[in-house]
């Protein structure tokens, strides 16, 4: 073969030509690179030609190479071969390629768009075939693995004597883009499930020595979804990370490197490694510096559900480390690998490092400064530690340890720690029951003190039982609340739990009207708590106005109770008890407060001059006493009372003793009028009217009259009426709806008789009746002799209405006709008996009559002001007589 002289005798030369022959310096440049260049254009095309030679038929020779190895059916729509794409290897682009599953034949295994195989040169200059690069794009990858160890991807025969196999092929680099991947992975325990789409994976393959095969590279996942040990720990999320994998015969160990999980745009960093060994799955993960709030969005949507009332309220940053499978626990150099001990099965757990981590609620927030949290599976159940946790909370710090324990269904915990709380902070926590009306605060500057422990068991989210460690105590100082007017305050208080129950002591306290008081609770019998009450004094306006405050604020109905349920036996000692210039002295109650309300059982004190008993009920809404009065000094009775709301009848103006006996009651929180109501039947004694200015009226009033005046001797009643002694009296007395009604009653005194009846409104108006036996209108002695009663039961009827400090006085002429119609029915009916042969009733003094009908008065509403009288008509109806209009 010829050489034609060219660029390579020129390179060649041991004696070039002389400078002086050859072109100049740029010019033999310029023409030995254009010679280089169209040199190295010849040898590519030539290098590229006999690869081209050696590569012809290589679709057959390749498909000749794979058939007789293949187990499994393989379907491939197109093949075509490119010598530029992998230059100066030859690629071999397999389209629509189909491998039938090794288990299933009417299922596949792989499904791929495009399967490239990259052919190396220099094997094929040695005319054998030798991969050096696989890519996948665009399908899916099925993987299944029995529990007996076969897996459907063995679509290939192994190598028999005398022939090779697809197990002796070599790749040196895999490559996968938007490909996904499933898979179950079967074992004795629970199966591993997985769903992966690979949108871009560069791994480079190696054999070791001991023949297991290793990969390396990077993936980017998306979709990502694992299930193991009964949990699912990833969710349709995304990855990218660096891999280092080995794959021997029975075992799998994949180790990730700056990994990243994602959904959206949170993003959390992750280490750690992965292993299949046996039909075991283990895999440890860790992230040093985790953002809860990432680590919320990546958990799985049915995890998330379960903690969200405790990941909700998670900020900060802490480790996590999570641990599957005790039994394939990969070698993982500084990963935790889950508890210590035997208590541990292995499915899974999970370590949180809760230092810098934050809890917020309801504007409070609780800085962990030290601990962790080990959460691990017990089987059916799982269990959860806290170790050396502190955290500043409630203005205040806090460390504890504990355990909670748990099903599906329920939890336990227990407890154990110590802390101090500002009571500003603390109220937040607190539950419901504990929670200040609206408008009311918790003052500053307190503080509350607890250490020991608590068990405590739940059961479908509700709270099922309590139970305090022994030796438990809380303690409190200067704690206090307010609503901007009204300040209750605790200067000092100790719970402590013993094995019966809590014992409290509390001393120090104000509220308004209550400017000292201790109280002793005792808790420790489960079916009844009792307290004890010790009150200096007690002023019961301004106690009323903070309790009306309170009540203002709170829900309607809302009460408060026993955790239990069970009542409360109390018992009060108070020093004295005032209600503006009423007193009560030495006062002392028994009670039993059950979850609706407050239940006297006896109420004494010794009030005005006499004696008090009551019994009643209080509640959120109102107070209503039953009770009885002895020996009260009346005029100390109306000075207490301020006048019952009048100042016309004074203290000065009244004597006597009162015993009365009735109901009493106080409406909290009422705007308008009168908070109380009565119905009381009043019976005083050695009872007298000094100087009261209203009766001087009466003789005026019928001095002024034409009718009267000849009959009566005014000069005569206003000297009888300046100082009135009355026998023992009995009347009955309502107040309701601010108005005074007295039922009719005959008033028997030195000066005359006296019928009363009629209705007062406190501060307002008044209408009563008045009437009198004509023969008291004079003395006993006149001008024409001794005045003696007729027997007719003659009356004069006096109608007072006005107000009290302006009363007006007239004839009564309505009440009068009743009263003579009584008289007529009554007589009708004692002729009747008469002409029956009836005897008369010899005892009846005369001119009494039987009556036949009953008077009363309606007492007026708060829109009418105007009494008026109802007849009811008697059983047998006598004749109906005309009445006349004359007055006698």
């Amino acid at each position: 073969r010829r050489i034609q002289p060219g660029i390579f005798a020129l390179f060649m030369s041991e004696n070039p030509t002389p400078t002086s022959s050859l072109p100049d310096a740029p010019s033999r440049a310029r023409k030995g690179w254009r010679w280089l260049g169209v040199s190295f254009l010849l040898f590519l095309g030539l290098f590229t030609a006999v690869i081209a030679w050696q590569a012809r038929d290589i679709e057959a020779r390749i498909l000749g190479e794979i058939q007789p190895h293949l187990a499994t059916d393989v379907h491939i729509e197109q093949l075509d071969v490119s010598f530029w794409r992998a230059w100066p290897n030859v690629e071999v682009g397999l389209r629509g390629v189909r491998i039938a599953d090794a288990f299933d034949s009417q299922a596949d295994f792989l499904v791929m768009d495009r399967v490239d195989l990259s052919v190396a040169w220099m094997s094929l200059l040695e005319d054998q075939l030798e991969v050096k690069s696989l890519a996948l794009a665009g399908g899916e990858v099925r993987v299944d693995r029995k529990a007996d160890g076969r897996g459907n991807w063995v679509f290939w025969k192994t190598a028999s004597e005398g022939e090779s196999s697809l197990e002796a092929w070599q790749v040196e680099q895999l490559r996968l883009s938007d490909v996904t991947t499933t898979g179950v992975w079967r074992s004795d325990d629970d199966p591993v499930v997985w769903s992966v789409r690979v949108t871009d994976a560069a791994l480079g393959l190696g054999q070791e020595a001991s023949g297991d095969v290793v990969f390396q590279g990077d993936l980017d996942l998306a979709e990502t979804t694992l299930k193991a040990a009964g949990q699912t720990w990833l969710d349709q999320v995304g990855m990218r990370c660096g891999l280092r994998a080995k794959a021997a015969e029975d075992e799998v160990v994949c180790r990730l490197a700056d990994a990243r999980l994602s959904r959206g745009e949170a993003e959390v960093s992750l280490s750690g490694a992965l292993r299949v060994w046996e039909g075991q799955f283990g895999m440890v993960l860790g992230s040093e510096d985790a953002e809860w709030r990432a680590v919320e969005s990546v958990m799985p949507p049915g995890l998330r559900t379960d903690l969200k009332a405790v990941t909700e309220r998670l900020a900060g940053q802490g480790s996590m480390d999570v641990v599957v499978g005790r039994e394939a626990l990969p070698e993982s150099g500084t990963h935790w690998r889950g508890p210590e001990g035997r208590s541990w099965p292995g499915a899974w757990a999970v370590r949180l490092g809760l230092s810098g981590t934050t809890v917020a609620h309801e504007g409070q927030v609780i800085a962990a400064r030290a601990g962790q949290l080990v959460a691990c599976d017990q089987g059916r159940s799982w269990k959860a530690e806290a170790m050396g946790v502190r955290a500043g909370v409630a203005g205040g710090e806090v460390s504890l340890k504990g355990q909670v324990s748990g099903t599906s269904s329920g939890w336990q915990a227990g407890m154990e720690g110590e802390g101090i709380f500002r009571p500003e902070g603390l109220l937040p926590w607190m539950a419901e029951w504990a929670a200040l009306p609206s408008g009311w605060t918790v003052s500053e500057g307190g503080q509350i003190r607890f250490s020991g422990g608590v068990d405590v068991t739940a059961v479908w989210g509700e709270l099922q039982g309590m139970e305090w460690a022994p030796d438990t105590r809380i303690t409190a100082e200067a704690v206090g609340i307010t609503d901007g007017r009204f300040v209750a305050r605790v200067a000092s208080g100790e719970a402590e739990w013993q094995s019966e129950g809590w014992s409290a002591s509390i001393s120090g306290i104000q509220v308004p009207g209550v400017p000292s008081a201790k109280v002793q609770l005792d808790m420790r019998d489960p079916k009844e708590g009792r307290a004890d009450v010790e009150l200096a004094a007690v002023d019961v306006a301004p106690l009323l106005d903070g309790l009306n405050a309170w009540l203002d604020r709170t829900t309607p109905g809302a009460t408060a109770s026993r955790s239990d349920g069970g009542p409360w036996a109390i018992t009060v000692d108070c020093g004295g008890l005032a209600y503006g210039a009423l007193r009560m002295e030495k006062t002392q109650m028994t009670a039993r407060w059950q979850g609706e309300g407050l239940t006297i059982e006896s109420l004494q004190a010794d009030a005005i001059g006499g004696r008090l008993e009551a019994e009643g009920q209080v509640t959120g809404v109102r107070v209503d006493l039953e009770g009885r009065m002895s020996a009260v000094d009346v005029a100390a009775f109306l000075e207490g009372t301020d006048g019952l709301g009048q100042s016309t009848l004074l203290p000065r103006h009244v004597r006597g003793r009162a015993w009365a006996e009735g109901r009493v009651g106080y409406a909290f929180g009422r705007k308008e009028g009168v908070p109380w109501d009565a119905d009381v039947l009043v019976r005083i004694e050695e009872g007298e009217l000094i100087d009261f200015d209203l009766l001087q009226e009466i003789p005026a009033t019928l001095e002024a009259d034409r009718k009267y005046r000849f009959v009566a001797d005014a000069e005569d009643m206003r000297r009888r009426l300046k100082r009135v002694r009355f026998s023992p009296l009995t009347v009955d007395v309502e107040l309701e709806r601010e108005v005074i009604s007295v039922a009719p009653v005959t008033v028997e005194s030195d000066a005359m008789d006296v019928g009363v009846e009629g209705w007062y409104r406190l501060g307002g108006e008044l209408d009563f009746t008045l009437d009198f036996a004509l023969r008291d209108l004079k003395s006993g002695e006149g001008e024409l002799g001794a005045m003696e009663e007729d027997g007719l039961g003659h009356r004069f009827f006096l109608a007072v209405g006005g107000t009290l400090e302006d009363p007006e006085f007239g004839y009564d002429r309505a009440a009068h006709q009743t009263h003579r119609r009584e008289q007529r029915q009554g007589a009708w009916s004692r002729l009747k008996g008469v002409l029956n042969g009836e005897s008369a009733d010899a005892d009846r003094p005369s001119g009494e009559v039987t009556p036949e009908a009953q008077v009363t008065l309606a007492v007026p509403d708060s829109a009418d002001l105007v009494g008026s009288v109802r007849v009811e008509a008697p059983v047998q109806k006598a004749p109906q007589l005309e009445d006349d209009d004359d007055d006698f």
